[in-house]
């Protein structure tokens, strides 16, 4: 009898995990995070779009506008490339997009990480019950910070 139970918890955790996985394999999963998303202060104002172009693919940007000085642009994607999913960045600091492997994928959740870059090395995006969009930006050094945005 206890190895009976012993294999139902073993099947069921292969196809949880299985389940889990396929999610990941597609964009479809992070619809969610498609819209004009947006967060405002007396210091600044943070504006990040993402826009389904394709199956394949989600285009967005991020715009910093300090209340003082100049707006800072970052160009951003979502792409299936080979079965795996992608987050790629192309910030005004870099020559290339900086790339980052999807690591984990829930339900209205995303982490997506590169540890061989300075930073961030993590980017995790996940929608809260209220409707807010939190994204925390994380690595080493002491600069890591989260942003809740609300959809415009």
């Amino acid at each position: 009898m206890k190895n009976s139970i012993r294999l139902v918890i073993v099947c069921f955790t292969i196809l949880t995990c299985g389940e889990a996985m396929a999610v990941c394999r597609s964009l479809q999963s992070l619809s969610w995070m498609e819209g004009i998303w947006a967060t405002e202060n007396e210091d600044r104002q943070i504006i990040e779009t993402w826009i389904r172009i394709s199956g394949d693919t989600f285009e967005g940007s991020s715009e910093f506008r300090p209340a003082q000085g100049a707006s800072t642009y970052e160009s951003l994607r979502l792409v299936l490339m080979s079965g795996d999913i992608f987050y790629l960045a192309k910030v005004p600091q870099n020559k290339l997009p900086v790339a980052f492997k999807l690591t984990e994928c829930e339900e209205n959740k995303a982490v997506f990480e590169n540890p061989a870059h300075d930073f961030p090395q993590a980017l995790s995006y996940s929608l809260g019950v209220n409707g807010i969009l939190n994204v925390s930006v994380t690595g080493q050094g002491g600069q890591d910070f989260d942003l809740k945005l609300r959809q415009q």
